[in-house]
């Protein structure tokens, strides 16, 4: 499964921080999305379930079409994972929003 998003060359302890991060960072976007966006958001932990699958889809979205960035990727992947996160977030907000005026 690490090699579908490029992640089978990193060391443990890189998975690690990431997977903290990841799960971290989930859930505080999730309880600040929440409160930004009232009741057009999908609760705290839909919103933090969102912001997770955003971050797989942005690190399986680079790799897919970019492929490796050497250099400093680890950061690279998280800035990756944050877009993603945020893109989905905002595109699912906003089909909500739509659908329900």
């Amino acid at each position: 499964m690490l090699h579908y998003f490029a992640l089978d060359h990193y060391s443990t302890e890189s998975l690690l921080i990431m997977l903290m991060t990841l799960v971290v960072g989930g859930c505080f976007v999730g309880y600040i999305t929440d409160y930004l966006l009232e009741k057009r958001g999908f609760g705290p932990f839909g919103n933090g379930f969102l912001a997770i699958l955003g971050c797989f889809s942005g690190v399986y979205a680079r790799n897919a079409f970019v492929g490796h960035v050497y250099g400093n990727e680890l950061i690279i992947t998280e800035l990756v994972a944050a877009s993603g996160a945020t893109a989905m977030l905002l595109v699912l907000g906003s089909i909500k929003h739509w659908m329900s005026d």
